[in-house]
């Protein structure tokens, strides 16, 4: 018997080979890129539509905005489940893009509350408030739905795409 045995009587697991350097994080950040481009290429549609509405149908700001921004919500969603996550928490489809959605129409909530902070509250300029609070929101938007939508729960949940 030797002396490290004597010691640590109870076996050991031999440790995990350390990460090199940056390796964990490679997952993760490569995952919040790809949604960033994502939701960097709904906003174009959601932009683009909107602006076609406004100027080539005639149609007024609100019904504009509204369409554009479900159309938008729908290309976010196809290309996150298609190219950004790979784990997927329910297995109907129609349960997630609701809960996707509303966690959508809780970030336009949340956009609406910023905006009215920082113009009104804080006289921030417009423009400016609104590209702060699409960041926030963005990073809120993106953290929902990868812990609600996107993740393990747990040893026995979510399924692997």
């Amino acid at each position: 018997m030797t002396a490290s045995s004597c010691a640590d009587p109870e076996p050991t697991q031999a440790a995990a080979p350390a990460p090199q350097a940056g390796q964990s994080l490679r997952g993760p950040v490569a995952e919040f890129a790809r949604y960033f481009g994502c939701s960097a290429v709904a906003f174009g549609v959601d932009v683009g539509l909107y602006t076609a509405l406004l100027k080539l149908a005639g149609w007024g700001f609100a019904g504009a905005a509204a369409v554009s921004f479900i159309v938008g919500l729908v290309v976010v969603y196809g290309l996150s489940v298609k190219l950004v996550f790979r784990t997927r928490r329910l297995a109907d489809a129609r349960a997630e893009f609701t809960v996707f959605a509303a966690i959508g129409a809780v970030g336009l909530l949340l956009t609406q509350a910023l905006l009215w902070l920082l113009v009104e509250g804080l006289g921030t300029e417009p423009v400016l408030s609104r590209v702060m609070a699409a960041g926030v929101v963005f990073l809120v938007n993106f953290s929902l739905r990868k812990l609600m939508l996107f993740s393990h729960r747990g040893s026995s949940g979510g399924t692997h795409v």
